[in-house]
């Protein structure tokens, strides 16, 4: 599993509506200086080869359809983001999978095993 978050300020150095005006000195006068600020949050979840495991003591012969043979992997990320310009971005993205694997065991045949002519 993995998970994360990400947050990110920025304070422009003028004001977007005024631009002859510093943004620290515009807090004060203009009202609509507060939304100038650029603000961005990530957050993500993963997981990733999901799956159980079969029982070491178990002596159930494997079959095709255990649930041991699949394995699932899902993920989900978010980004939200505005500033003077954005009112609201959001971008969400959700990313899932499963995969099934089952290997037979193979039997050998030796129809020239008791051959005298290969074995000299």
């Amino acid at each position: 599993m993995s998970y994360s978050v990400g947050e990110e300020f920025r304070d422009p150095k003028f004001d977007p509506q005024y631009q002859d005006v510093k943004f620290a000195d515009a807090k004060d006068a203009n009202p609509n200086s507060k939304n100038a600020q650029d603000y961005t949050l990530r957050k993500s979840i993963s997981f990733n080869n999901v799956k159980k495991n079969r029982n070491p003591q178990s002596t159930k012969k494997p079959k095709p359809y255990d649930i041991e043979n699949f394995t699932v992997n899902y993920a989900f990320s978010e980004e939200f983001h505005k500033d003077y310009n954005i009112e609201k971005y959001l971008n969400q993205n959700l990313r899932a999978g499963a995969s099934y694997n089952y290997t037979i065991q193979p039997k050998f045949i030796e129809p020239f095993k008791k051959s005298k002519f290969f074995n000299k």
